[in-house]
């Protein structure tokens, strides 16, 4: 999402594929290229990662015999206490960040200098969007701040609501999503526990179906997620994988036709080359047909990369577990990095290294990027440590505190 962000502030067609419109044939639009930037297939990427997480457990427990429900109702108890305050308490933490920010000036300096960036930086989604404004006093900031810190908890509102959207961090409203289907995915393991295999997975498959048809991705996804956690022991259980080579093939297929639907464009896909016959094939009517193709390619890729040991032992890699571990604190304090210093940074680099010539450009761009990740990094990790962990000691206090076996 860092990449999704950042694009938009500097690309002014990101949103285009290569080849759209007769034009827009840089080589960052390629198909599967461009996945580095893609916001639609991240986000489908974490819901299905997080039904698939989230079922692994309750999956195993289902496959004992006989099913030990005592256990199981103890550890969905703790799993949905403690998956609901992880989630809400590092974003008010968040909130609270640019609560502190707005009161230093932060976005009223940024914006005040938009026109200026503008004159270089010419992305479609400048530093305008919306931000808190700063009231006339702390106390009506904090006013300002509770009622949106309250509207986090609104997780059955549609999303088209304008509640559902936080302007104290506007990348907010998939944590919200991703709380609404978690709650939704222990309700589903409740209802569906004393289920043979094959059963679950044909309640879980329809469940998915009708997510589509009314138009709820979030929840198809995370669904599919639990399909996942259902499907992808049973093909090392039932003897699929002795030919590896013949399996590592059939996978880096699925991984690419992944990759190929992850990269559906978000504008004009009717303008798009090799995307436009998709379109009349995408079911019930759906509105945004980028969601379910990247939907669609976001559960192909996930059931790739758990296949293929190559890439198992690249997301196992030290680099990898580090950024795992500061991902979250990561995704909650990029938005405002690079909506407020990120595109101060691209301003000047671009100014002595101009974008009139492609080699000084690319000397500007690569100069901009390694300063505005690693600040964001740093930034990251400091609320790891020092909001996120500690949020999470608190839930594990108040966890064993609350929970007693009388």
């Amino acid at each position: 999402m860092f990449n999704a962000h950042l694009s938009a502030c500097l690309i002014k067609s990101a949103g285009s594929s290569w080849g759209s419109n007769g034009g827009n044939h840089e080589i960052f639009k390629f198909p599967i290229v461009n996945l580095i930037y893609k916001g639609d297939f991240a986000v489908a990427l974490f819901f299905v990662i997080g039904g698939y997480v989230l079922s692994m457990g309750p999956v195993t427990a289902m496959a004992k015999s006989p099913r030990d429900s005592a256990a199981m109702m103890k550890r969905m108890s703790s799993t949905a206490f403690r998956r609901s305050l992880r989630l809400l308490l590092p974003s008010i933490a968040s909130m609270f960040v640019v609560l502190v920010l707005t009161r230093l000036d932060y976005f009223t300096y940024f914006k005040a200098n938009a026109e200026t960036y503008d004159t270089v930086v010419k992305g479609w989604s400048p530093i305008r969007l919306t931000w808190p404004d700063k009231t006339p006093t702390l106390l009506g900031q904090f006013r300002d701040f509770i009622e949106c810190a309250a509207n986090l908890l609104t997780i059955f509102v549609n999303s088209t609501d304008p509640t559902f959207k936080l302007k104290y961090n506007a990348v907010l409203w998939t944590i919200k999503l991703e709380l609404r289907c978690s709650l939704v995915i222990f309700a589903t393991q409740l209802a569906v526990f004393y289920m043979a295999r094959r059963a679950r997975i044909v309640v879980i498959s329809v469940l998915a179906l009708l997510a589509w048809y009314v138009w709820a991705f979030e929840f198809a996804l995370f669904w599919y997620g639990f399909l996942l956690a259902e499907v992808l022991p049973l093909l090392s259980a039932q003897g699929v994988a002795r030919n590896i080579s013949l399996k590592s093939l059939g996978f880096g297929i699925v991984l690419l036709v992944g990759g190929y639907l992850g990269s559906f464009p978000a504008w004009h896909p009717d303008w798009s080359p090799g995307y436009a016959w998709l379109l009349p094939y995408t079911p019930f009517g759906y509105p945004l047909a980028e969601r379910f193709w990247s939907g669609i390619g976001a559960v192909l890729f996930v059931s790739a990369v758990s296949q293929l040991p190559l890439l198992v032992k690249l997301y196992s890699s030290a680099v990898a577990q580090y950024l795992g571990k500061i991902s979250f604190s990561l995704y909650l304090v990029h938005f405002w990095c690079v909506q407020g210093y990120g595109v101060a940074i691209f301003y000047h680099t671009w100014s002595v290294f101009s974008q009139e010539q492609f080699f000084t450009g690319a000397v500007g761009f690569v100069l901009g990027y390694v300063a505005l990740l690693g600040s964001t990094i740093w930034i990251a990790d400091l609320f790891q440590r020092g909001l996120e962990t500690p949020c999470s000691t608190v839930i594990v206090k108040l966890e064993k505190w609350l929970f007693t076996e009388t």
